[in-house]
């Protein structure tokens, strides 16, 4: 991200183009000809939106979390949009958390923000004062950038033709599947019935 200066404060173009766009039209417009398992940096880097992978334990500290609490965050400042995942997670964690932060940018990131950050937390808590840019913890919001990433990872035609070659619904299946780990398998499951 570029040095930020106050005067450079407008609303973020890409912030602005993707507001409330959904997992299916991020695939169609974005997304690769093979569509499983979904590569959410290869989304991302087609979507022009910077996206790393970094030690987060100088942040972590700094916020006074626990080394392993911060997964990944999604950070709007000025014109430039971030997301960052931790570079300690096993790939289909990082993809996850990547397609979690990007439903926050979708779905709830602030399009004219001076600075916002959201943050994917080992227990989705968090609390920081209200000048640090930080909201708190929404359950909601959680619930609906994983609901989010679910369908984005796991998209729907992929998952009736691989759940009609089952005998029964299997988490660890569809997981293993869609390389995602089992938790969001049996969250897009819940999405289904």
């Amino acid at each position: 991200m570029r040095p930020y200066r106050k005067r450079d404060v407008s609303m973020c173009q890409k912030l602005q183009e993707i507001h409330g766009f959904q997992p299916e039209q991020i695939l169609d417009r974005y997304g690769e000809a093979a569509p499983c398992p979904v590569d959410v940096r290869r989304i991302l880097e087609n979507m022009r939106i910077d996206c790393l992978s970094a030690d987060v334990s100088t942040l972590e500290r700094s916020l006074q979390f626990q080394t392993g609490t911060i997964l990944g965050m999604a950070a709007a400042r000025g014109n430039d949009l971030l997301i960052v995942c931790s570079n300690a997670l096993p790939p289909d964690e990082a993809n996850y958390v990547l397609a979690h932060e990007l439903a926050h940018c979708c779905l709830h990131l602030p399009v004219s923000s001076e600075f916002h950050v959201e943050l994917k937390t080992t227990s989705d808590f968090y609390s920081c004062p209200p000048q640090s840019g930080f909201d708190g913890f929404s359950h909601k919001k959680e619930e609906e950038a994983d609901a989010f990433a679910a369908r984005l990872l796991i998209p729907e035609a992929e998952l009736r033709r691989r759940l009609s070659q089952l005998p029964r619904p299997d988490a660890r299946q569809l997981a293993d599947s869609f390389q995602v780990p089992v938790s969001l398998a049996r969250t897009r499951l819940k999405l289904t019935s």
